[in-house]
């Protein structure tokens, strides 16, 4: 927030450049980082860790103090967007997969440690319940799975299987320039398993980056690809598309009919 501050004038820039208005309050409620929290961690096992973290808070002082550093940030981006009728544009979990992550080792915590409180008599009970808990989980974690299939689509998953296999045949150290004029280019990067091999041809929702390595205004610079051992790229955009295929030197290749 204190960046935001200095290099654009408000603390949450961030939120006005990657948040939606919308007209109806259901969206804007629906849609706000608290409640994605709530609706994600109550639908699977961290459910026992939102409790967990409830029973330290209650017991120990030491421990509130924490909980309010870790969860100010999630309070005041949610406040912020509720007070401008404004909610996320992109998928809940980039945003508030850090909050979800937290409770993991209070979910494991609040697991063992009833393991160990409970007389041997309980415990069939209890794992009983665990089982249905775990069911319950994941039938909410696939629901969720199909509604955001969106976001990560098959067809990113069967391309970055297939550039895994490109990257993992050529020497150490060969990198992949990629299209990145939209957010979308994330996806292949995690689906690839090997996102540390890859070049961002622009900055991320800046098609026109006069900073571009390759541009369609502009012949290939084989020099400079050749310089960062780039020996891939990976384009979707029609208009760059066609200017490599124009190239020579480029030996155009499709990932089945896409």
């Amino acid at each position: 927030m204190g960046l935001n501050a200095a290099q654009r004038g408000s603390a949450f820039a961030s939120l006005n450049k990657n948040g939606s208005a919308y007209a109806d309050w259901l969206t804007v409620w629906r849609k706000n980082p608290l409640t994605e929290f709530l609706i994600i961690n109550v639908l699977t096992l961290n459910v026992i860790g939102l409790w967990s973290v409830v029973e330290r808070a209650r017991r120990e002082a030491r421990f509130r103090r924490f909980l309010f550093v870790a969860a100010t940030p999630l309070l005041l981006t949610s406040v912020a967007l509720l007070a401008s009728k404004r909610a996320q544009s992109g998928p809940s979990w980039r945003m508030i997969v850090v909050w979800s992550l937290l409770l993991v080792p209070f979910t494991v915590d609040a697991v063992t440690g009833l393991r160990q409180r409970l007389p041997r008599i309980g415990r069939p009970l209890t794992a009983a319940m665990f089982a249905a808990l775990s069911l319950l989980s994941l039938v909410g974690t696939y629901r969720m799975y199909q509604e955001s299939a969106w976001a990560m689509p098959p067809i990113a998953r069967d391309i970055g299987r297939d550039l895994n296999a490109l990257l993992a045949s050529r020497p150490v150290g060969t990198r992949a320039l990629i299209e990145s004029s939209t957010y979308a280019y994330l996806n292949l990067l995690v689906c690839s398993q090997r996102p540390h091999l890859f070049i961002t041809n622009t900055v991320p929702e800046r098609a026109n980056d006069p900073a571009a390595i390759v541009s369609t205004d502009r012949p290939l610079p084989i020099a400079e690809l050749a310089r960062r051992n780039i020996r891939f790229l990976v384009f979707s955009t029609r208009a760059l598309r066609d200017s490599l295929d124009r190239q020579t030197r480029i030996c155009p290749q499709l990932f089945g009919d896409r």
